[in-house]
């Protein structure tokens, strides 16, 4: 098996002392399997990854749930409803999930991530032809916050996501 092959994986371990029923569900792994079309090597890392965020995002006592919105804190609620984060209502010409994010002052990285890794795990189902992410904003000098756009490619990296395009305007 590809997990038994990833030595760094403490995070991945934790939840599985925690509660093996969730690390082995067949849905929860194929999530990550067709993200990485079916490559189990890949779906191991992310899913490895995925731990991991989860765990520095929402502590340990979270680590093996599913992320509610009970499980947000008042800084989380408010990077949710601000409306710089979207999933359209429509799709693409292709069929694909279509993701605003709005560059701008507002709430704090940490709340982006986790409203970021909550919106995506809520919406895996139309997640699978993949997601187009439109970045908005850019001009905005003020808007560029280098620990966000540092970190936020480690979050794709850590969900059952697959980013198809990025447009930036």
């Amino acid at each position: 098996m590809e997990l038994d092959k990833i030595h760094d994986k403490a995070a991945y371990n934790q939840a599985l002392q925690q509660d093996p029923e969730y690390v082995h569900d067949e849905e929860f792994r194929l999530l990550f399997l067709r993200t990485d079309d079916m490559n189990p090597r890949m779906a191991a890392l992310r899913i490895v990854r995925h731990f991991q965020m989860k765990l520095g995002l929402f502590g340990s006592e979270n680590l093996t749930k599913t992320i509610t919105q009970d499980d947000l804190d008042k800084e989380d609620m408010e990077a949710l409803y601000s409306g710089h984060a979207r999933i359209l209502p429509s799709k693409d010409r292709a069929g694909r999930t279509i993701n605003l994010q709005i560059m701008g002052q507002g709430a704090q990285t940490k709340a982006k991530l986790r409203r970021s890794f909550y919106n995506a795990m809520r919406n895996t189902q139309s997640l699978q032809r993949g997601v187009v992410v439109v970045i908005y904003g850019l001009r905005n000098e003020t808007a560029l916050n280098q620990e966000l756009s540092w970190k936020f490619p480690r979050i794709q990296e850590a969900l059952p996501i697959r980013v198809v395009a990025v447009h930036m305007c």
